[in-house]
């Protein structure tokens, strides 16, 4: 930061000290586009070297517009340094923040409607719960009954039975 812009803030600082009008004052010139508030003007033409007063309502010398600039950037830097958010940057980001929220609220109330319309139609959480364990408990009934037919099959008796056989086929030979 340049010499200047930290004694403008000096001098700023420990006028405000003295009263917070002088804040308001500050802010007031800086909305009005560094106009205004001739106290001020003269403090800041002091800080930054401008010669004279300004040249009229809406024109600045070229020194005046780059005295601007190089405070705004400075106050920018200062700002970002203590954690301030300018009111632009915090009034964006609050919209953004208020359209999600109602997209949010929109969204939960189409969940909300979604769900009722499944528990109307009994394909609701607890139906489809019920549903699973049906399912569950059928394919389960359905393996015990394979395993019974192949035991059937393969089994110990079933073995037996295919030895008897084949040793009533041996004998009758």
């Amino acid at each position: 930061m340049d010499r200047h812009f930290l004694e403008f803030w000096g001098r700023m600082l420990l006028a405000a000290a003295a009263g917070q009008q002088q804040l308001e004052h500050l802010s007031q010139w800086m909305q009005q586009g560094y106009r205004g508030m001739t106290a001020i003007s003269d403090l800041f033409s002091q800080c930054y070297g401008l010669s004279g007063r300004e040249t009229g309502p809406q024109t600045k010398t070229a020194e005046q517009q780059q005295a601007i600039r190089s405070f705004e950037k400075d106050l920018a830097d200062m700002a970002a340094w203590w954690g301030w958010v300018p009111s632009s940057v915090h009034l964006r980001i609050k919209q953004e923040r208020d359209a999600l929220q109602q997209q949010v609220d929109a969204q939960a109330r189409t969940i909300a409607a979604l769900r009722r319309l499944l528990d109307d139609k009994g394909w609701g959480h607890p139906a489809l719960t019920d549903q699973f364990q049906q399912l569950v408990a059928d394919q389960q009934r359905q393996y015990d009954a394979l395993m019974q037919t192949f035991q059937q099959a393969f089994g110990p008796s079933a073995a037996d039975d295919d030895q008897t056989d084949s040793n009533e086929e041996d004998s009758h030979d």
